[in-house]
């Protein structure tokens, strides 16, 4: 190999010299450096299959994936750990020492603090839950070791006192009751930047004291680490069941944009590897959270003009389901699917770009191109409607007229009861039907339209397309928006703004208050897709149905948790129905 390298300090030019410097390079692990010796055999023969295929699968193994950076309420709260793996660690954890100390940590844990610690550099260390003194110990070591001049305040409610470091002050303290430990003029005296741990008892109480006490104090770019998470995993509880976790979830959902989960460290070992599952939290301004959002969609650029569409698809869906929307996303999501060969997809991602960002020029031309000339439908006044709403919904034109001729026999028979539709988007279905309303109906009724107007919620397990879950689809959480003033806009254009009374949030929390306001319902439609959504509808809203009312479902062919769901509620409640295909994918029945 010296003999290679001064060969190539000569004569740098030889056939094959440099490859065969690659290999030697290889063999001994200075795989960086082979990767520029078959990059320079490259350059000189690009037609050298060998050195290309070494390049190729060295270049693969060394570049580190990008880290997924999925909205904290996105995210899945469990540990992709095979169970096996998670209960030998948790076993063999609970005998670990350092210096002599007990310290319950695992591996992945032990090598993600040290780099936290190195990129962040805390001057102080506020730890919530002492145990016996050995991970202080270890966070002292740690600040000596990569020269950070900083201090460990460690509070348990049994002190400890047989342990000792000069950089470790531990406290008496109770995490649902910090004030008396960590008064306001002793924070306000301690150096920054932060870290906070929360590793305490792990009950919810605690842990959403700890979470609401240091909010106020967390400057942006700290960090705060809510440890042992991973108990939803080994207790086997329901997604995100554990103290920590609901903790989490709720302190998340009050400070939507205020802290994103870092999956710099979540996931960097696999998704949720950790004990601190969704745990990693930083603190953040939105300015700050759409300028990442913004870089990100740079590097998703990158990637796609590297050839990496999978790698850029996937981190654009995780983009998609962030808020607010942010330039690109959905355009370069069109761009994948188009790669994909999935133009219909394609086209409705170019669609909720120009809802939010009407000026990009890129995205219009390309939804020209893709666009396609369909033949018109016979019904005149079908036709015209049509041609005002198509801009506006994802729903195929078989379900929008199936929609259009049941709306029409409700109104022709009379049939007591307002409208509702569970799942508006842009609003072209809505529409549809409020324009029905204005135009057949011989009784008063309203238009009742339920939506997020921010996008699709996160999608549990059970919500598959064809034995994929539904992020790998495109199609998860974030999709399907559009603000409330789409809807508005279409119904404005037919005239029917009048007719509807949108309502925006969870269906879980505004069905049940609105119940009493709809009253008796004469035609239901169901675009909710997930399985919970469906679930929550049919909860709510089936025994307002009048006797003859319609219930239409837009995705039970296509998402299985909403054929799931339909399935579990009429069986639960006895019910025979007499679904009618559509298309494949809607079905209608009748109460």
């Amino acid at each position: 190999m010296k003999l290679l390298a001064q060969v190539a300090q000569t004569t740098p030019d030889l056939p094959e010299l440099n490859f065969v410097y690659g290999l030697c390079l290889e063999r001994v692990g200075q795989h960086t450096k082979a990767v520029s010796a078959y990059a320079r055999e490259l350059a000189l023969n690009p037609h050298h299959a060998e050195a290309r295929a070494h390049h190729e699968a060295l270049t693969q193994a060394l570049s580190r994936r990008l880290p997924r950076q999925i909205p904290p309420l996105a995210r899945s709260w469990h540990t992709s750990l095979p169970r096996e793996v998670l209960l030998r660690i948790q076993n063999a954890l609970h005998n670990y020492h350092y210096r002599g100390i007990e310290m319950l940590k695992n591996p992945f844990d032990l090598a993600l603090y040290p780099m936290l610690l190195w990129q962040t550099r805390p001057r102080t260390i506020i730890e919530i839950g002492s145990k016996s003194g050995g991970s202080g110990l270890w966070f002292g070591d740690l600040l000596t070791n990569f020269g950070i001049n900083g201090h460990i305040w460690s509070a348990d409610i049994v002190p400890v006192t047989n342990v000792s470091h000069s950089r470790v002050t531990f406290l008496e303290g109770n995490g649902r009751a910090l004030a008396g430990a960590f008064p306001d003029d002793l924070l306000k005296q301690l150096p920054r930047p932060w870290l906070v741990i929360e590793d305490a008892d792990h009950e919810y109480e605690t842990t959403i004291a700890v979470l609401n006490f240091f909010h106020r104090w967390l400057e942006p770019g700290e960090y705060l680490v809510v440890e042992d998470g991973i108990i939803s995993d080994l207790s086997q509880l329901p997604e995100g069941g554990s103290g920590p976790h609901r903790a989490l979830r709720e302190f998340l959902t009050a400070h939507p944009e205020e802290y994103e989960v870092d999956g710099n460290y979540c996931d960097f070992f696999g998704d949720n590897v950790t004990w601190c599952t969704n745990g990693f939290l930083r603190r953040v301004t939105p300015a700050l959270l759409r300028a990442q959002r913004e870089a990100r969609v740079a590097d998703c650029r990158q990637l796609i003009a590297a050839g990496r569409w999978d790698e850029a698809f996937v981190h654009l869906n995780d983009l998609k389901a962030g808020s607010p929307p942010v330039r690109d996303v959905d355009h370069l999501r069109a761009l994948c699917f188009q790669h994909r060969q999935e133009l219909d997809a394609a086209r409705e991602a170019l669609k909720e770009e120009l809802r939010y960002f009407p000026d990009n020029e890129p995205a219009r031309m390309l939804l020209t191109t893709l666009s396609v000339r369909r033949a018109e439908p016979d019904d005149p006044e079908f036709r015209e409607l049509l041609t005002v709403i198509r801009p506006y919904t994802m729903v195929g034109e078989a379900r929008l007229r199936s929609l259009y001729t049941l709306a029409k026999r409700v109104c022709a028979q009379d049939l007591p009861g307002n409208f509702v539709e569970c799942g508006v988007a842009a609003g072209g279905s809505a529409a549809l039907l409020a324009a029905v309303i204005a135009r057949h109906s011989r009784r008063p009724r309203k238009l009742f339209c339920f939506d997020t107007f921010a996008g699709m919620p996160a999608p549990s397990e059970k919500d598959v397309h064809a034995g994929q879950p539904a992020p790998l689809t495109g199609w998860g959480a974030g999709t399907c928006a559009a603000p409330e003033r789409s809807l508005r806009e279409v119904c404005r254009q037919l005239g029917v703004e009048h007719v509807i009374e949108p309502v925006q949030g969870l269906f879980a929390d505004t069905l049940p208050a609105h119940r009493e306001r709809i009253g008796t319902i004469a035609l239901l439609h169901l675009d909710g897709d997930w399985y919970s959504s469906t679930r929550d509808i049919l909860t709510n809203l089936f025994d307002q149905l009048t006797p003859g009312a319609v219930m239409q479902f837009d995705d039970y062919g296509y998402w299985e948790g909403c054929q799931q769901a339909a399935a579990e509620f009429a069986q639960e409640r006895g019910l025979r129905w007499d679904l009618r295909d559509i298309d494949g994918t809607g079905v209608w029945t009748t109460r």
